[in-house]
This record gives structure tokens, sequence and C-alpha cells, in this order.
């Protein structure tokens, strides 16, 4: 694929600017943070163009925090200056990372998302007979910053902006060398083409038609076991000589006795919720409750943290579920 170039005096127009600040703040509104950048949203816009054009731009800043649902994680997160930032390269690198994606990768994809790869997933379920499911041992910690600025060289050719990459890609780290921060917008879209190479193999050197990834979560679907087998050899050997990855432990099995994925329960003509989630939900429920009650949150703020967790059931077949989840949960 042809490299692009001229892309980073764009990222530093003042429309792209302002774009990128009402993204960043969408949700956020109300947080300091985002109040004091506004009130003089002009002259931070200036300051924040003149940074990026004379290569001043400072990165890093990260708040650490751990959050423990699913699993433990570290999370970074980056001043408002640093958001609007991310927000403006995105905006203008998005379409050349959406041009080398394929059909059935769905994380920081528009109209793609969790809902179209549980859909996906549960088409393939009824239309062949195994399935492989694969995820990558802590992903985010284990990426490799010289593997990612090779694949950003063969999709990019702007100088300055692969600079402006490497900055960002080499402020963080778990060991040297290694690891992009949770919680960046930035991380999201870097770890989603770090394994858009695997994608490619996958389709076009392996010839395995049912496939579906969201982020480091992926499925192949096969009529043979043995042909899934086959790809398990050749996707590990991939990951760990090309990408530097390690495979958590692979979950093969027949479609009809049920794929977990993504929180869910996928059968070939239902989607159910996993064990897990149906205890986190009524967990987060309980939690949300209890400050509701004790004045912690507002109404609104109660509303704010509930609605995805019912916008998270009604994607699955979860009636009976809903009726045993007492109104205290």
């Amino acid at each position: 694929m042809k490299r692009v170039g001229n892309f980073f005096d764009k990222i530093a127009e003042m429309d792209n600017l302002q774009l990128a600040f009402f993204k960043a703040q969408k949700g956020k509104t109300c947080k300091r943070d985002v109040i004091q950048f506004r009130k003089r949203l002009t002259k931070n816009l200036l300051s924040l163009r003149d940074d990026i054009l004379s290569s001043n731009i400072t990165v890093g800043n990260y708040k650490r925090f751990f959050v423990y649902e699913p699993k433990k994680r570290e999370i970074c997160t980056v001043p408002f200056y640093e958001r609007v930032l991310q927000h403006a390269i995105v905006n203008l690198c998005e379409p050349r990372f959406e041009a080398y994606q394929i059909e059935t990768s769905y994380a920081c994809r528009k109209e793609k998302g969790i809902d179209g790869a549980m859909k996906k997933a549960r088409d393939y379920s009824g239309a062949f007979s195994w399935y492989l499911k694969l995820d990558v041992h802590r992903y985010f910690d284990s990426v490799d910053h010289v593997v990612l600025q090779k694949i950003l060289e063969r999709l990019f050719k702007d100088s300055r902006l692969l600079e402006l990459f490497w900055k960002i890609i080499d402020s963080y780290q778990t060991v040297p060398g290694r690891g992009i921060p949770i919680g960046n917008l930035t991380s999201q879209y870097f770890a989603n083409i770090y394994l858009s190479t695997l994608d490619h193999y996958i389709k076009e050197q392996l010839n395995i038609s049912g496939y579906v990834r969201y982020m480091d979560d992926f499925v192949l679907f096969a009529n043979c076991k043995e042909e899934l087998q086959f790809a398990l050899e050749r996707v590990n050997t991939y990951l760990t000589e090309r990408l530097n990855l390690t495979l958590n432990e692979p979950q093969l099995n027949r479609c009809k006795c049920g794929l977990t994925y993504l929180g869910y329960r996928i059968y070939p003509e239902k989607i159910k919720l996993s064990q897990r989630s149906k205890k986190r939900f009524r967990k987060k429920i309980r939690v949300a409750e209890s400050n509701l009650r004790r004045d912690i949150w507002t109404q609104c703020e109660y509303a704010r943290h509930v609605s995805p967790l019912i916008a998270f059931l009604q994607r699955a077949d979860c009636k009976g579920f809903l009726k045993s989840v007492p109104s205290n949960a």
C-alpha cells in the first residue's frame, strides 16, 4: 500500500483543532480542566497550534490509576491539552488507518464496534461448525515499540508526523521498548493497526474466510477442526516472530456449544450474557444504587452510569436474567 504524506501541517489547522476540542470535551464538559481550557479557547488552540508546528509538544504527562473490572489494569489519562492533541491527530490519520483494515475488524471503526463484532460472530457460528478463539497475553503492555514504528512507517511518509508518533510511543513503557498506555485515544488506534498485519495474514495467507477481530480478541471459524489446529500453529508463530506477542490459552470448540466473546455467550441462533457479565452487572447495579441512595451520585450521574449497563444487556437475549435481578440487584 502506497504511503501518504502532507499530514503534519493539517493537524495544526485551526478548523481541525476546534473539531478536536469538541470531540475531546464530549462527556467531560463539567470537568475543571475542560472549563479552564474553554474559557480561553482561541488562545489555547493557537498555543497548541504553535507547539505542534514548532515540534515543541509535551506528551506523556500521565495520571495513573487502576481498575479491577474485569481484571486489574493500569489506566493512564492525560491533561486536556493532550486529549485535544490526540483527537487532532486521529481526525487526520483515521482515514489512513481505516484504509488498511479488513472488513471484519471491528474496534476503533465507525459503524462497527462491539455490536458488529458479536453479530458477525453469531453469523459465522451458524455458517461454520468449529471456532478457535484467541487473545493476546497482556496486549497493551506487550506492544513492541520498534515493530509499531515500522508498521506506521509503511502507512505514513511525513517525517514530522512520524516524529510526533515516536514521541507519543516513547512516552510510556512497561519494560524498555514495550507497552502503550490504556486510556489514550492514540493507543487505541496504534493497538488496532498493530494487529492489522495479522488480519491480512489470516485472510490472505491462511485463507480463513470466517474471521472476526475486536482489538486483541479474535475468532477463526471453519468446518474442519484440523484446519483450525493448523491455523493456530501458524498464527502463534506469526505473533511470536513478527509481532513479538504471546497468546493466552486458545479455545477450540464446536459452534453449537457456544462461544464466549466480548462478554456474551454466542450461539448460532441467539446471544446470551456470559456468567461473568451477569456477576459484573449485579455488582455494578448494587454500587450504583448505593451511591444514589447515599447521595454520592445525583440522579443524572446515576443515569449516566447505568445507561451503558442497560445498553449492554439489550444486545443479548436476557429477559429471564432481568426478571431474576431484584430491584437492589
